[in-house]
């Protein structure tokens, strides 16, 4: 009977007093006296869900997010527009993830159905935050700041990361399950100072933000919808959708930044099946030269170049070759060198037989 009355006292003084004194709630609250969120009843704090045609674009398809070991960002990113927070206070943001359902799903036949009860070992009941996800919620990386500065710009949660690993090493990392439907949560908090710990005084979550955690994705249109939107992953693309110009310059800056740091003399002959015109290389050639700090030390002499004389092999001494190491670039030299003989050797026996056909002519 005594612990009756208790409870009935309790709920009175819940549903009661506390609403009329939202002060005295939320210390009780933050001390685990009590667990029901009393908001401030003259609130004006008021957040504002961004992308939301983007969301509820995914949303009717039933969103997807991928989960991986090391940790995979949001797509749709969650972002927000702040109102009413007071300018000189300092507020912490935070984010945490809850179930929005007790059950595993699973993608059968191009659709979702619910496939037993959901997993609870990763569940947990905090003080402050109620059911939650295990682990802290994650702090935005700008907390605590003022509300003039949450409010002058978009809020953006793009660095926290999903992952299904059991003991994640990172704090921008939340643990989620695999075939579970999950929704976020974001918690405004008034930082406080001497140690005391921070008040929350509103939680806002947004259904259309809700998603399946997966491992991949199930549905292909899901798949289509984040390469088209998410620039990222226009990396997936397939390459009919891509111009034939953007792959010229692909290509063309592949070859600059990997090649440009190579002395002249280090680059490989083009050969006959090769798929590199004379007019590329002497593109690319061109292209190598505009990175030069300094001209070549040796300047080309056409009266040392007679028909008596082999081929002068300039060596670039301006451009060590830094990314080679010395076996690797001996052998280069003597390969280039031994190449460069031999094309001297057959261009002196066609001057010979051209001679000797042109005496007997």
């Amino acid at each position: 009977m005594a612990l009756e009355h208790y409870r009935l006292s309790l709920e009175i003084f819940e549903k009661s007093f506390l609403p009329r004194h939202p002060d005295i709630a939320m210390l009780l609250r933050n001390v685990g006296l009590v667990y029901q969120v009393y908001p401030r009843t003259e609130s004006t704090i008021h957040l504002e869900l961004q992308d939301t045609e983007l969301w509820s674009c995914f949303e009717s398809l039933s969103t997807e997010m991928i989960l991986t070991k090391g940790g995979r960002r949001m797509f749709p990113v969650l972002r927000v527009a702040v109102h009413g927070l007071d300018p000189e206070t300092l507020y912490d943001f935070k984010l945490d993830f809850i179930p929005c359902d007790n059950f595993r799903w699973r993608y059968v036949s191009g659709q979702w159905q619910t496939n037993g009860k959901q997993d609870n070992t990763n569940l947990n009941h905090d003080r402050r935050y109620g059911v939650t996800i295990k682990g802290e919620p994650y702090s935005h990386p700008k907390s605590p700041n003022y509300g003039r500065f949450w409010m002058s710009d978009i809020v953006e949660f793009k660095n926290v990361k999903l992952t299904n690993r059991p003991n994640p090493i990172k704090e921008d990392h939340i643990i989620l399950n695999s075939l579970h439907k999950y929704k976020p949560r974001i918690h405004i908090l008034q930082s406080l100072s001497n140690g005391q710990p921070n008040i929350l005084l509103e939680t806002f979550t947004f259904p259309v933000t809700s998603f399946i955690a997966v491992t991949a994705y199930q549905n292909e249109e899901i798949t289509a919808l984040k390469i088209r939107h998410n620039p990222f992953a226009k990396a997936f693309q397939e390459p009919r959708d891509r111009t034939d110009h953007e792959g010229q310059t692909s290509e063309t800056d592949y070859r600059t930044q990997h090649f440009s740091s190579i002395p002249y003399y280090m680059l490989p002959f083009p050969t006959d099946d090769s798929a590199t015109s004379s007019s590329q290389v002497h593109r690319h050639r061109s292209s190598f030269n505009t990175h030069r700090t300094r001209p070549y030390y040796h300047q080309h002499n056409h009266s040392l170049m007679s028909t008596n004389s082999p081929p002068l092999l300039l060596v670039d001494q301006a451009t060590t070759p830094n990314m080679f190491d010395y076996a690797n670039s001996t052998t280069t030299f003597q390969h280039h060198h031994t190449a460069a003989m031999a094309n001297w050797s057959t261009f002196q026996l066609q001057s010979t037989i051209d001679n000797t056909h042109q005496h007997h002519m």
